[in-house]
């Protein structure tokens, strides 16, 4: 049995071999899951994808995260490790709307920043990191067409703190073309990059909408941050900080619903 642990080129390797019915062919694999980030992106990606899952449980066997695994697979609406809390997760409300009543909302994002403070954050730049999700979860009600399907996710390891988050809704591409401006618009790689640029919204351009997610990912990168966003047949994936996406690298990748948001930052 041939082991190999599940990072994201890992994610990416095994798409393009279940999109080209390569991997039924080949030995079984034991995959080792240490992170939320490639995990999670691998279920949205199987989920995505007709036959992917069933070719998946032929072929693969995982260890690793194993009660983090059982629970986001029995569908619990929010689970954290115990006593120490140093991953999580929640699935999103039925409602449509962010819920600032939920008490296992405000206990996630409580535990989620006692967790980035743990990994070496001072409070206030875990109250930043705990906005930047904020403003991630916002956008699953307002743009993903499919809310009930969110899933926001928080680990520490060592020094580090990692988030996803990720909807199986309609994707960049599709809630771009609900607007006018953009609806000449057939590429989501092309649909990523402009998302992340000032002022793009479903919303038009002139609305003030879209102006915040540059700001978010620019902070991000700031505190030493790896970010991954997928969206239809792409990623773009930013290491360093800086004032232009002239970081980023734009890449095509397996399809996957939706979109998901994986980041991973540390202390200075």
């Amino acid at each position: 049995m041939i082991a190999r642990e599940l990072d994201f080129q890992t994610v990416d390797d095994l798409g393009h071999a279940f999109s080209n019915g390569r991997i039924a062919d080949g030995e079984k694999l034991e995959i080792i899951v240490n992170e939320i980030g490639p995990w999670i992106e691998y279920q949205s990606m199987i989920r995505s994808c007709a036959g992917y899952e069933k070719i998946a449980d032929d072929r693969i066997q995982f260890s690793g995260l194993t009660v983090f695994r059982a629970n986001l697979l029995s569908n619990d609406r929010y689970w954290n490790c115990g006593d120490t809390k140093d991953i999580g997760f929640i699935i999103s409300n039925k409602n449509g709307a962010v819920d600032e009543s939920d008490v296992y909302r405000t206990s996630f994002l409580l535990d989620a920043e006692h967790c980035a403070v743990r990994a070496g954050f001072s409070r206030q730049t875990a109250k930043e990191l705990i906005g930047a999700i904020r403003e991630l979860e916002d956008n699953i009600y307002a743009h993903s067409g499919k809310s009930a399907s969110g899933l926001i996710a928080y680990q520490r390891i060592e020094r580090h703190f990692s988030f996803v988050v990720r909807d199986l809704g309609i994707g960049i591409l599709a809630s771009l073309r609900t607007c006018p401006v953009y609806q000449d618009l057939v590429d989501h790689g092309e649909a990523l990059r402009l998302a992340l640029e000032t002022g793009t919204s479903r919303y038009g351009p002139e609305t003030g909408h879209g102006f915040g997610f540059r700001q978010l990912w620019l902070g991000l990168a700031n505190h030493q941050g790896n970010l991954r966003f997928r969206t239809g047949n792409y990623s773009l994936q930013i290491n360093d900080a800086g004032p232009s996406l002239k970081s980023a690298r734009l890449a095509q990748k397996p399809p996957i619903s939706g979109f998901l948001a994986s980041i991973d930052c540390s202390p200075t």
